[in-house]
């Protein structure tokens, strides 16, 4: 069982937004490979189980690899 470093349960769809743009640089990098990942024009087709899914499977795995 992976330990998550950020608790995505009971959040809403906006505070999920900013946690993948606070990882983001300032291009935006983590949330346009979030639209390229899951093949959406904007975040406004996002859900809350695609950020979710996203911020616990991705950013997670790159705070690993960065050692944070």
């Amino acid at each position: 069982m992976i330990k998550l470093r950020r608790c995505v349960l009971n959040k809403t769809k906006d505070e999920l937004i900013k946690i993948i743009a606070s990882n983001s640089d300032r291009y935006n990098d983590k949330l346009i490979e979030f639209l390229d990942r899951y093949k959406l024009r904007g975040l406004q087709d996002a859900t809350v189980e695609q950020l979710s899914e996203y911020i616990t499977t991705q950013l997670n795995s790159y705070n690993k690899e960065k050692g944070e």
